[in-house]
């Protein structure tokens, strides 16, 4: 039997995210199934009707899976991609909710992100701003590691492709590639803006101390 089922460019369901991270690894159904603990005859029946999207492995098993295969457990969420318009639903919610912006030319269509991320001001959301800053940075973590890919490196990809499965497990790395890229200093003053007077006390802070050193400003 075909160990695999037949691409679906619109399709990315817990199944074919199985299939992709045990590929990544190297793995037939078979060799998965025997590592999350099936038996020789039952192993790769079972893989095959998780990646057919068939059965739904249970939370015990997708732990073990998530432990097998090395990603973070939210790398097999039960968020599904099934159509183009799903993708321009998640797009239409990253402009509502995290100020993303559209743009286009002759050459390319560019969506980007403030990197003074506070959305708050546009959309009334200024008490819960903790999620922008973490958004931030975690959209900072991955242009530095996609910056350091080696072309010339053939197992570039393959371990940036484990970086992403990973994440945000592997949250040690991300911050580590975070100050690396951005070469901030140990004397940074850090301003946590919390309430629209923090706003008036920041603008205060950088006129009084322009030239004393870099100011990271985050959203508490």
């Amino acid at each position: 039997m075909k160990d695999d089922s037949s691409d679906n460019y619109f399709s990315f369901t817990l199944g074919d995210k199985i299939r992709k991270y045990r590929k990544l690894k190297g793995w037939t159904q078979k060799q998965l199934g025997v590592e999350i603990g099936f038996s020789d005859t039952t192993a790769d029946s079972r893989i095959r009707k998780y990646e057919s999207n068939i059965m739904a492995p249970k939370t015990e098993i997708r732990q073990k899976l998530a432990e097998k295969l090395d990603v973070d457990i939210s790398a097999l969420s039960d968020n599904s991609i099934n159509s183009v318009e799903d993708i321009m639903q998640i797009l239409f919610y990253l402009e509502e909710e995290y100020g993303m912006t559209v743009d286009r030319d002759e050459n390319k269509t560019t969506l980007s992100f403030d990197n003074n991320m506070c959305p708050s001001d546009k959309y009334g959301l200024f008490s819960d701003t903790k999620k922008y800053d973490l958004f931030a940075n975690y959209l900072n973590a991955w242009y530095g590691k996609n910056k350091s890919l080696n072309p010339d490196d053939p197992d570039s990809e393959t371990e940036y492709l484990k970086w992403k499965a990973r994440f945000p497990d592997n949250f040690e790395e991300v911050k580590k590639v975070i100050d690396d890229k951005n070469n901030i200093p140990s004397e940074t003053t850090t301003i946590t803006i919390s309430t629209p007077e923090d706003k008036e006390k920041l603008s205060r802070f950088i006129d009084e101390n322009i030239d004393k050193g870099p100011v990271r400003v985050t959203f508490g």
